[in-house]
């Protein structure tokens, strides 16, 4: 609804009809230009499904205008030009002081932050295809890695932290029978001698 005054042209924003399908509620601000102004519009409820489009009246006059629906980021550069346009800092300017001192650190913490994460962001790609060694199988995350399994006779422990202990349970003292190496003769069995004494091996039972 335009209106004239002064040679400008000032359009009168009276109402917003939005129908919206999800859960939960959608926060509604009008802005105008430069976001010197803001008005707060009711939420509208968001539900399953619905034939109506609720409305939100709003009696807001200006040029120009820029809506905020969510508002699940915050706008620092926004935030100061709200506080700017207060009128706080010649009504209490020690306020003023604290709460700009408050958005200025943050806004700090957001740049520090966009170059730390600029800076860490690299191609996983080549490491995920690498081949990898793993107690379980990685392979729907790291398609080339392979599963170490403990074969016959073999334990893996994985007790100490980053370290894998291989140990083998054949051998002496496991089960198994000692027996004289002969030269395989059935009828006439010879036994293997080195320096007079009879060579034993171990045969380790399955």
């Amino acid at each position: 609804m335009p209106k004239g005054g002064n040679g400008e042209l000032i359009n009168h924003f009276n109402a917003v009809r939005l129908r919206l399908v999800g859960d939960g509620e959608l926060k509604l601000s009008w802005f105008s230009l430069n976001d010197e102004i803001e008005q707060e519009l009711l939420s509208l409820p968001m539900v399953e499904g619905t034939a109506r489009e609720p409305t939100r009246i709003s009696n807001f006059k200006q040029q120009r205008f820029g809506n905020n629906t969510g508002g699940g980021t915050l706008n620092l550069d926004r935030l100061l030009s709200q506080l700017n346009t207060s009128g706080l800092q010649t009504k209490d300017n020690p306020l003023y002081q604290v709460i700009k001192q408050l958005i200025d650190a943050l806004k700090t913490v957001e740049e520090q932050l966009a170059i730390d994460i600029a800076g860490t962001v690299t191609d996983l790609s080549g490491l995920k295809n690498r081949t990898y060694w793993t107690e379980l199988d990685e392979t729907a995350n790291l398609p080339a890695s392979r599963q170490v399994l403990a074969g016959s006779g073999i334990t893996l422990n994985y007790t100490t932290p980053n370290q894998v202990t291989i140990s083998s349970t054949s051998g002496p003292g496991s089960d198994g029978y000692w027996t004289p190496l002969t030269d395989g003769d059935p009828d006439e069995t010879q036994l293997i001698f080195v320096d007079g004494e009879c060579i034993a091996v171990f045969v380790p039972t399955p």
